[in-house]
């Protein structure tokens, strides 16, 4: 997770990459909140990869929430 503000990404950085983000599995931004959401599976399992991005869809409904009322 990281705030669009700030200039670095927390995480494993490679030639000023950081790993995982330039094709994540599950991305989602919350304007209001300031925050944008990246996640990536690191496996070569497609039924495992497609579950986790799943189980942190849902897991975000509270979020999802949050960023709607701070809209209001």
């Amino acid at each position: 997770m990281f705030r669009p503000g700030l200039s670095q990404l927390r995480g494993r950085e490679t030639n000023g990459v950081v790993a995982g983000f330039s094709n994540p599995d599950y991305r989602e931004t919350f304007g209001s909140l300031d925050l944008e959401l990246r996640f990536a599976v690191e496996t070569s399992d497609s039924l495992l990869r497609r579950s986790s991005t799943e189980a942190v869809n849902a897991a975000l409904e509270a979020l999802r929430m949050t960023n709607s009322k701070a809209r209001r």
